[in-house]
């Protein structure tokens, strides 16, 4: 019996050497070190995703998605290192461990009379945070939030914070939470991009004013970041200077994968710009274009290719379209990129039209009719306005036709499936 009382007296004492260093302090300075090392990494990745996102590895939804598992993880260890930050100041409940444990443990084997009557409760999962819902992230936020008010000089939480505010739709909170970090972080061209887009939900979805200071600034500590480009396009055009919009988007569609769906929206609004320049402005944009193309090394290539003809309705599908549906025409390649060569808008009470496509039309330098000796020409109707084809929209194509081909038929005949 005295051999099992000195047994239960070591293996209490070995459970305090684990309980009691942490309430001590004992592993702060490891903590502390560990979390120093933790932030440096996460800028890294978060460095890295810029990269892959300008590089075209990423396109915007998957940056969008795993900065935010990124913030999240990083979110994590703020509130870990958060509670670190509490040992050393548990000395009495130190105290009471050292006496209670050896006790309580002692009282339960005389009442219960086995030591094997004491079984432990399964311990429950705590959730991960990479699958954090709103819910959950509520109090993670708030935590962080109270951390800053103690450590006001981390940038990158303030962003982190400004990040996940965002995340949960609490704009206002994040448009605060981005002044600070922006004050701390003035070089960072996303951190101001995504400043501006909180901005923007908060002024009702409008850039005008401070999104647009913000965007200008953005613009002055990195030109080509993809985010950048994208808003400055969209104050452009929200200001009704379609030329800037062009300007702006073009540079970002040279970033972009050809056939990735973020190429393709930015090509229609691009052209839904183009549509909406001024006659003196189109004509301005046109003779820029041949000043490009002069200086460039194919001066003897034609910068006439032309393909066209007349789209017609069936009077079948009559019935199924609406007068203010947009239709659009468009030219592409019979292999390969399904990018458009060169497109235009219409609608539908504008039927039957006659159209045609050039190479000023072109979405892509490197993408124009002249440079492909056939292509197809296919036109559709767009139930909800969108670019990209969706069920129920009304559509018809020509076929393999030339270039130059002046007499193309096109009738819209069928529905999206």
């Amino acid at each position: 019996m005295t051999v099992f009382w000195f047994s239960l007296a070591g293996l209490i004492y070995v459970a305090l050497a684990f309980l009691l260093p942490p309430l001590l302090g004992m592993y702060r300075n490891i903590r502390g070190e560990h979390a120093a090392m933790n932030v440096a990494l996460y800028r890294e990745q978060f460095a890295e995703l810029e990269r892959d996102l300008n590089n075209g590895a990423l396109n915007s939804e998957q940056y969008d998605e795993s900065r935010r598992e990124l913030e999240r993880r990083m979110l994590a260890d703020a509130q870990a290192k958060d509670v670190s930050t509490t040992a050393g100041r548990n000395l009495p409940l130190a105290a009471a461990l050292l006496v209670v444990v050896p006790l309580t443990a002692v009282l339960l084997y005389l009442k219960l009379g086995s030591p094997q009557a004491v079984v432990p409760q399964p311990a429950v999962a705590a959730p991960e945070m990479g699958h954090a819902t709103g819910g959950q992230l509520n109090p993670l936020v708030e935590k962080l939030a109270t951390h800053l008010q103690n450590s006001p000089e981390d940038g990158a939480g303030w962003a982190l914070l400004a990040h996940s505010y965002a995340e949960i739709g609490r704009f206002s909170d994040a448009v605060n939470a981005f002044e600070n970090a922006v004050k701390l972080l003035p070089a960072d061209a996303r951190l101001l991009a995504d400043y501006a887009d909180a901005q923007a939900m908060v002024n009702n979805r409008r850039l005008e004013g401070k999104p647009a200071e913000l965007i200008k600034q953005a613009l002055a500590v990195d030109a080509n970041n993809a985010k950048v480009l994208m808003l400055a396009g969209s104050e452009a055009f929200e200001r009704k200077d379609f030329a800037g919009a062009v300007n702006y988007w073009e540079k970002l569609l040279k970033q972009l994968p050809p056939d990735s769906e973020d190429a393709r929206d930015i090509s229609m609004s691009i052209n839904e710009a183009r549509n909406r320049l001024t006659p003196g402005a189109r004509a301005e944009e046109k003779l820029d274009n041949l000043a490009d193309f002069a200086s460039g090394e194919n001066k003897s290539a034609t910068v006439s290719a032309s393909v066209s003809g007349e789209v017609v309705l069936s009077p079948s599908l009559v019935s199924k379209a609406s007068p203010s549906d947009k239709v659009f025409v468009y030219a592409r390649a019979l292999n390969g990129t399904k990018m458009p060569l060169a497109i235009i808008e219409k609608q539908v009470k504008d039927l039957p039209f006659k159209f045609t496509l050039t190479d000023d039309m072109a979405m892509m330098a490197q993408l124009k009719l002249s440079n492909f000796p056939e292509v197809e020409v296919l036109s559709r109707v767009s139930k909800s306005g969108n670019a990209m084809p969706q069920s129920g929209d009304l559509q018809g194509g020509s076929g393999k036709v030339k270039i130059g081909e002046k007499n193309i038929l096109i009738t819209i005949d069928s529905a999206v499936p």
